[in-house]
């Protein structure tokens, strides 16, 4: 497994893992590189700076994905889901309404959950793009792991995690973190193995912003 510190470092093995990933295919879908890893670690600042970077360095049209608008709707938040591994998100709608699309080299189409209203807002239609960055927890998920090009998993100290968490949400929404969302994403990383099994390790640091 490769180890990065720096997002310029980080955008250069992309571009290289992508022209060889497309000399040796003869498919036209875009490249897949999805960036996972815990809660506050600092994957959507990395997504954003890999986006900004890969496009003025390297020219491409790069497409982010966030998987926090494929949130569970209310229907499936039961108690037989959030004890799956992974069960946390929408995968099935993520399978069909993205990955599928792109192995068909098609374009995807999408609508977000809003957690703030707890339902359906806008549609959002990528547009032809080199590379899609998927940006979010769960995005090495073994429903499409295996169709992903590149595997980023981005890593931070968990008190610098808790810290972020808590500047950012306040003191109530830290204590759900620490009781529901971080054991969740806890067993879904150990039951299959996320970090062992991506491409490239991120270490973030306090010296950036989350």
């Amino acid at each position: 497994m490769i180890v990065s510190r720096n997002p310029v470092e980080l955008s250069a093995l992309v571009y290289q893992d992508y022209m060889q990933a497309i000399n040796q295919s003869a498919s036209i879908r875009p490249y897949l590189a999805a960036i996972d890893g815990p809660c506050a670690s600092g994957k959507t600042v990395l997504a954003k700076e890999l986006k900004k970077q890969l496009e003025a360095s390297y020219g491409l049209s790069i497409g982010l994905i966030e998987l926090d608008h494929f949130f569970l709707p209310p229907a499936l938040r039961t108690e037989a889901r959030f004890a799956e591994p992974g069960g946390n998100i929408h995968y099935e709608r993520f399978q069909q309404e993205v990955i599928l699309p792109v192995l068909a080299s098609h374009t995807p189409a999408y609508k977000v959950f809003d957690c703030g209203i707890m339902d359906y807002a806008e549609e959002i239609v990528m547009t032809e793009n080199n590379i899609i960055l998927i940006e979010g927890v769960y995005s090495h998920h073994p429903l499409w792991r295996d169709n992903l090009d590149l595997k980023i998993f981005c890593q931070a100290d968990l008190d610098e995690r808790l810290e972020r968490i808590e500047k950012r949400d306040g003191q109530k929404k830290l204590k759900r973190f620490i009781d529901e969302w971080i054991p969740l994403e806890d067993k879904y990383f150990t039951t299959y193995n996320i970090s062992e099994s991506s491409d490239i390790m991120f270490q973030s640091d306090s010296s950036r912003p989350f």
